[in-house]
Parts: C-alpha cells; sequence; structure tokens
C-alpha cells in the first residue's frame, strides 16, 4: 500500500480482562505504520480492573471510560465520536488478529466508490474452523454468519463480495459516514445493531462488502457468557423487529410484520404446548375437558418472545421517529436490495418451520424475494458424472435436476453416497468427500451446507431421513421410477411399509419421471395425508432424456441449452422460488392398508389359486402394464409352481 489512511480501533470492553492481553498484544503488533493508527479502549465501568491493567501495560492506548454499561451500540457509537481516524474499525476485546488485518479490510473498503464499510473474515481461537464468511438474514431480521462452524480452507471464501451487513465483531465503516447515517441504534443495546447498520446503509445507498484477507481470531461469546439466555433472547428478537419497522419500505411493512408477529406468537404456544406447559386443548370452546382456572407456568426463555414484542410497543414513538428519517432519506427500494437476504433462513428462534412457512404464504412475503436465487442441496442416490465415475440412471437424473435449477439461476450443491464414493476417492475433490453423505447421517451434510431447498433423489434416501427429518426446510423427492417402490412393498412388512409411507408423509413436493408414474404415485400420496389439492399442485412429471454419457462424464448434451429443453422444469423452479411446506405429521408408524395402490391391476387378495395368478400375470404382462413388477411376480410364482 503507498496510501495510508488513519484508522482507528476501538475495542469496547466490560469486565473482559482475562480477554485484553491477547487481543492488544496482537493490535501493537499490526503490519500498519504507528503514526496512522489509533488505539483506543471503551470502557463500560468495569469492575475487574480492566482499566488498571491497560494503564499499567499498555500506555499508548487511548482509554475513554464511561460510568455505566452502556452496552454494544452506545459505547461504540461514544468511541466513534472520540476517534481521529478517517476510518474506525470495531473490534470484540475477545479477539486476536492477523498482522494483515487492518491492511486486509483497507483494501475491501476501498475496492469501490460506493463501498463504506466491510467485514473481516472471523475464524475460531485456534484457527481450525470459520466463525463468519459472510452475512445471512431472514425477512425478518434474524441473521446468521456464512460458514459457521466449517473446517477452516485458506482457499475457502476468498473473493471481495457485497453482502447486507459486515459483523459489528470485526468491521471498518468510513467514520463520517458512520456518524452521518447515525452510527449503532442505541436502542438496540446489543445484538443486530450490525445487521440494522448495514441494513440502513444500502437503503441509503452504500454499499458494505466481506474482506476475506482480514483474518482474526474470536472466543465465541466470551464476554456474553455472563447474562442469562432468556434475557439475552429479548434482545434478540426485539431487535430483529426493531430492524424491521425501521427499514421495510410502506409497501412491504405490513406483509413481513405480520407474518413475523404471527410466527412468534404461535413459536410461543408451540414451544409451551411441546414442553407440556400448556394444554392447547383445553382452551376449545368445544372441548369436553373440566373447566380449570388455574394458572399455568411457562419457561422463562419461551416468554423472552412476549416481553420483546411489548418492549416493541413501548419504544414505538422512537422506532416510527427513525423510520420516518430512513424513509425520507433511502435511495434503494426493498426489491433493490432483496438479493442480499435469504428470506427464510435462518429462522426465527424457538419457531417451527411449519409456522415460518404458514405465515409467509399466507402474506405472500416470498413475492418480494422471488427473484433470489435459492441454495438446493441435492443427494443423489448414486455416483454423478464426475470425470472417471461410473454413473447409472439414477445418478444422471440426480444431475440433470440439478443442473435444470442451476440454469434458472439457482446455487446448487450436490450429494453423493460415501459408500460409492469408497473406490474412487482420490477421483474427487476433498469438498466433493466432505459432502458426501452416508445413511443416517444426511443432517451433518445439511448443517454444512444450509441450503434453503432439499432434494432427495430417492425414495429409499428418504426412509434414512426418516429418523432425521429435514424439519427447518422444504423437502422434495424426486422419483424416477416406482418398481423399486412396488417390491419393497410387497416384500416388506407393516413396519418397513410405514417407513415407506413415511417418506411421503415427510415431502413437501414430488418429482417423477413421467406422467403414467405421477398417477401411480397419486395413491401413496394420498395414505400419506396428501389433500387432493396438495397431490395437484406439489407434483410434477418432470422428463430427463440423457443418453449414457461417454466415459461417464459431462459431455455437451448435460449443457443449459439441452437440459431446459428436456427438463420441465418451470414447475420446479416455481416451488423453490415460492417454497412452503406441508402441514407434516409426527413420526409414528401410520396405518397401511394391505395394498396401496387403487390403480393396481390385480387384487392379490382375490386371487383364490397360484395358478390363476400366474394367468393374470402373464395377461398383464403381454398387455404392457407395470411389466417390471409382472416379470419379477411371474418369475416368482413360477418358480413355486414348480416347487409345488
Amino acid at each position: 500500500m503507498s496510501y495510508f489512511p488513519k484508522v482507528t480501533v476501538i475495542v469496547l470492553n466490560y469486565n473482559g480482562l482475562r480477554h485484553l492481553k491477547d487481543c492488544f498484544s496482537s493490535l501493537t503488533s499490526l503490519d500498519y505504520p504507528s503514526d496512522r493508527l489509533e488505539l483506543m479502549l471503551v470502557d463500560n465501568a468495569s469492575k475487574d480492573g480492566s482499566v488498571e491493567y491497560m494503564q499499567a501495560n499498555y500506555p499508548q492506548v487511548r482509554l475513554v471510560r464511561n460510568e455505566d454499561n452502556l452496552g454494544f451500540a452506545t459505547g461504540n457509537n461514544r468511541g466513534a465520536r472520540e476517534a481521529t481516524g478517517d476510518y474506525i474499525i470495531f473490534l470484540n476485546n475477545d479477539m486476536w488478529v492477523d498482522p494483515q488485518f487492518v491492511r486486509g479490510l483497507i483494501q475491501a473498503v476501498e475496492s469501490e466508490p460506493e463501498v463504506v464499510s466491510a467485514g473481516a473474515k472471523i475464524l475460531n481461537w485456534d484457527g481450525t474452523r470459520i466463525d463468519f464468511a459472510g452475512a445471512i438474514c431472514s425477512f425478518a431480521g434474524h441473521a446468521a454468519q456464512v460458514g459457521f462452524g466449517q473446517p477452516y480452507d485458506p482457499q475457502e471464501y476468498n473473493e471481495i463480495k457485497p453482502m447486507l451487513f459486515a459483523c459489528g465483531g470485526a468491521m471498518i465503516i468510513d467514520r463520517q459516514v458512520f456518524l452521518n447515517v447515525g452510527g449503532f441504534d442505541d436502542d438496540y443495546f446489543i445484538y443486530f445493531e450490525d445487521v440494522d447498520l448495514g441494513w440502513r446503509l444500502w437503503l441509503l445507498g452504500y454499499k458494505v462488502v466481506f474482506a476475506p484477507s482480514a483474518i482474526t481470531n474470536h472466543r465465541h461469546h466470551g464476554t456474553m457468557k455472563s447474562f442469562s439466555n432468556y434475557r439475552q433472547m429479548v434482545l434478540y428478537k426485539r431487535n430483529a423487529l426493531y430492524s424491521m419497522i425501521k427499514n421495510y419500505s410502506d409497501a412491504n411493512l405490513g406483509q413481513v410484520l405480520s407474518a413475523a408477529m404471527l410466527a412468534t406468537v404461535g413459536g410461543v404456544v408451540e414451544q409451551a404446548v411441546a414442553s407440556g406447559q400448556l394444554d392447547k386443548d383445553a382452551y376449545h370452546i368445544k372441548s369436553t375437558k373440566g373447566l380449570d382456572d388455574s394458572p399455568i407456568l411457562l419457561d422463562k426463555l419461551n416468554v423472552s418472545a412476549l416481553v420483546a414484542m411489548q418492549d416493541v410497543v413501548e419504544h414505538l414513538p422512537q422506532m416510527m421517529a427513525k423510520r420516518s428519517i430512513i424513509q425520507q432519506q433511502r435511495q434503494h427500494s426493498d426489491e433493490e436490495i432483496a438479493h442480499l437476504f435469504r428470506p427464510l433462513f435462518p429462522l426465527p428462534p424457538q419457531i417451527t418451520a411449519q409456522t415460518s412457512y404458514t405465515v409467509v404464504d399466507a402474506f405472500k412475503v416470498q413475492q418480494l424475494f422471488a427473484d433470489n436465487p435459492r441454495r438446493v442441496l441435492v443427494f443423489s442416490p448414486d455416483l454423478l458424472p464426475y470425470p472417471g465415475l461410473p454413473t447409472v440412471d439414477s445418478g444422471l437424473r440426480a444431475w440433470g435436476i440439478g443442473q435444470g435449477l442451476l440454469s434458472c439461476g439457482h446455487e446448487v450443491v450436490f450429494s453423493m453416497p460415501r459408500p460409492s464414493l469408497k473406490k474412487f476417492e482420490k477421483l474427487v475433490s476433498a469438498q466433493t468427500l466432505q459432502l458426501a453423505w452416508e445413511p443416517y447421517g444426511m443432517v451433518d451434510v445439511v448443517n454444512t451446507v444450509q441450503p434453503d431447498i432439499v432434494v432427495v433423489c430417492s425414495w429409499e434416501i428418504m426412509k434414512d431421513l426418516h429418523q432425521h427429518p429435514m424439519g427447518r426446510m422444504p423437502v422434495i423427492l424426486d422419483l424416477q421410477g416406482s418398481h423399486m417402490l412396488e417390491r419393497e412393498y410387497h416384500k416388506g412388512d407393516s413396519d418397513s411399509n410405514a417407513k415407506d409411507i413415511s417418506a411421503f408423509q415427510q415431502a413437501d413436493f414430488l418429482t417423477c419421471a413421467e406422467e403414467k408414474q405421477l398417477v401411480y404415485f397419486q395413491s401413496w400420496l394420498q395414505q400419506a395425508g396428501w389433500t387432493e389439492q396438495e397431490q395437484r399442485d406439489r407434483s410434477a412429471a418432470i422428463p430427463i432424456s440423457l443418453s449414457p454419457v461417454p466415459k461417464h462424464c459431462p459431455q455437451d448434451e448435460l449443457t443449459k441449452e439441452r437440459l431446459t429443453k428436456d427438463l420441465t422444469i418451470n414447475s420446479l423452479d416455481k416451488f423453490v422460488r415460492y417454497p412452503s411446506m406441508r402441514s407434516r405429521p409426527l413420526l409414528h408408524p401410520p396405518v397401511i392398508q394391505q395394498t396401496p395402490l387403487q390403480s393396481f391391476p390385480v387384487q392379490l387378495q382375490q386371487i383364490k389359486s397360484l395358478k390363476s395368478l400366474w394367468s393374470k400375470v402373464k395377461f398383464h404382462y403381454r398387455q404392457g402394464g407395470f411389466r417390471h413388477l409382472a416379470y419379477k411376480s411371474a418369475f416368482y410364482l413360477r418358480k413355486r409352481l414348480v416347487t409345488r
């Protein structure tokens, strides 16, 4: 760097004596001109000797002392007013930084004229895993970190790219812009004030980016361990609502706020019922249970949502005044910055996915984010057409489904079965191996990828998910053919057949290879509890005509043009852009009828002899109906007849 802007690093501290040595020993070792660097500690009335320690060991650090614990927002705001730098860096006290930390932030914040803020790449304390590699924010203002908990790979997350907000624990911002836009909102105290600031910056015409070469290490929640969970939860839920009220436009606020509030209340009731603290049935007007006016006890963590909403009510005049200023000054519409959100990820704490999707669907919240690409995780039942891998039809179909969604602009991540990759581990990347699934271990892959939608390209894989249902996101079940399901049904007992039905119960959308198969699967869906409307609206035939791939690797025939032509992707793309969830039952084995298919040509229980059954099977085989089933049944019965 030939130009070194003056930078003030602000470290906020509240009884964090145990963190200060690691933090400031790294700051005093920064590779940045000392005459262009100001180090500042803002102390929120610590009582553990923090100030005395800094005075004795780091006299060059500027001390700003508050008479009370002002919280994260107000404490850092005071530091920003006192700072002398062109840029200010906010850094948590439970961090230590790389020597190139400041240079990396400067590089990112000056990458474009509109960029005024950047967030660092944050690792865990020993640098083995990722803490923050980008920002995620739901429509309801709840935020999460990209890559959180993933093993750290220096080759990943190395691009300067836009994001809604920078993590307030390690970020840089133009000081004058920070002061002009109002800084952190003092009413937040702590949590999501960085989300609100970034959101506001984008609305006012500025940009925020990720700074991949600015690396710091974090002792996660090192300072907040002394605060109770239910008090923290009040701040999480209240501050998210604050951000929505201030930042959404008049055209969208009614929809999104109504959805968020109803989901919050619904979550309180769901948690109380699930914990046994509330008998919801006793409140129904037709309940046959005796009257009981005795009080009930609710968990403090659960009640925190109600306290948060009451806080919002009490602070509405202040919030509406701030909203008025933001709306008058905004330069970008909600639609113009919608691409910076993951609308239903992360879901608000203590709210089930079904509740969230129900209210979002009712208030048409997804329309605001319909142009956003979704992250789709595709579970393949077999090897995919990667170079050197032997691929069969089921792998090709999974590949085709994923490539079709990719051609629609979505981000697609594939997962292959690890047992099938055992002999080919040297032919695939480390990331491919990391994302490979194992039976009853698919949730680990989901937690790593953090998708918006899961596509399961096999009914048998869906059975594995029976024990660990994808209860936090919509699931698309793709079935290539009916023969495997039919064979399993006729050889299985009632318990295994119950799992077959459960595979359909846990799906939110069904796709198969052709219209005839779609008709065949309707009876399965009916037994799984799908209504007639759900069967119509949540299923589609998606044919994929891919010839065998030479040398088992993607060729020209697997291009976007070919897939768009061969793959009727519109219905699937529509569901991915407007996802919703069915009301999924509890996972207890359903009652299975003896014969699940009304369309099955032979009612087996009506056949009085093996000979007559043999004749029926041969007849239906010659007529072309369910040839695969008829052939296998004929082979089995012929063997039985010979032995008799």
